[in-house]
């Protein structure tokens, strides 16, 4: 039978950049202490006149303190950059205002991990299935179609596809999407299957009206998920009154 590698075209990573940016002292001491797969934008010069901008990541401490700067910071890339994605770090009750206004905003919400994890699994999980290209369909326009749906979001890791996403997010009633990156084990098809039948189960598990999108990197032998799960509403604050 042939590998699964031969049933799906795949291709190379895009000729593009992705950068990021902070507000805020908080924000900048986060990413300052991460080993991240991109640098900041004020240090992106030579790409910016050699290669087209992908998307950019404003991580902010508060976005109700930093909305002249990031009104700014958008009205200088928006022309160069085909998204820019606003990251608060602070949850404001004037998220509907922000999404309306910068289109592309959520706030991070940490659940069994911290804040420094979560910014990282988010910007691997862009890097290693948007940025390059994967075995099924999820692209580009459905990062952005769920960063604009959700208003809260978590990310992370996990080992199995039993669990592949953390367990409060699965289990809450306000969970609107779900991107899902893949690296198995072996792309070989019998095991392949498999893998998709033990996937299969798991999304009968999330309610009816959640958004999933999903996909297989062409790496494999380091058997894990990544995801990014979005909410309507904070799923710790739930958690918390539960």
């Amino acid at each position: 039978m042939e590998d699964l590698k031969q049933l799906l075209d795949f291709g190379e990573s895009y000729q593009q950049f992705v950068a990021y940016h902070c507000f805020g002292d908080k924000a900048k001491e986060i990413l300052s202490s991460l080993q991240l797969p991109y640098k900041d934008i004020c240090n992106c010069n030579d790409d910016l006149h050699s290669k087209q901008c992908l998307a950019i990541f404003v991580f902010t401490d508060n976005a109700e303190v930093y909305v002249s700067e990031i009104d700014s910071f958008i009205k200088q890339y928006k022309g160069i950059v085909g998204s820019i994605f606003i990251l608060d770090l602070h949850s404001s009750m004037q998220y509907d205002l922000f999404k309306e206004r910068w289109e592309f905003y959520n706030i991070l919400t940490s659940q069994d991990s911290t804040v420094q994890d979560d910014i990282l699994h988010y910007l691997l999980f862009f890097h290693h299935f948007i940025e390059t290209v994967g075995l099924i369909g999820m692209d580009f326009n459905d990062f952005r179609m769920c960063a604009r749906t959700a208003t809260y979001i978590t990310s992370g890791t996990a080992p199995s596809l039993d669990q592949p996403i953390c367990p409060i997010s699965y289990s809450n009633n306000n969970i609107r999407t779900v991107m899902l990156g893949l690296e198995l084990q072996s792309l070989e098809a019998d095991r392949a299957k498999e893998n998709m039948d033990v996937l299969a189960s798991f999304f009968e598990q999330l309610p009816d009206n959640v958004e999933i999108i999903w996909q297989i990197t062409p790496k494999c032998g380091q058997h894990h998920t990544e995801y990014i799960v979005g909410f309507d509403e904070d799923p710790m604050r739930e958690n918390d009154n539960s």
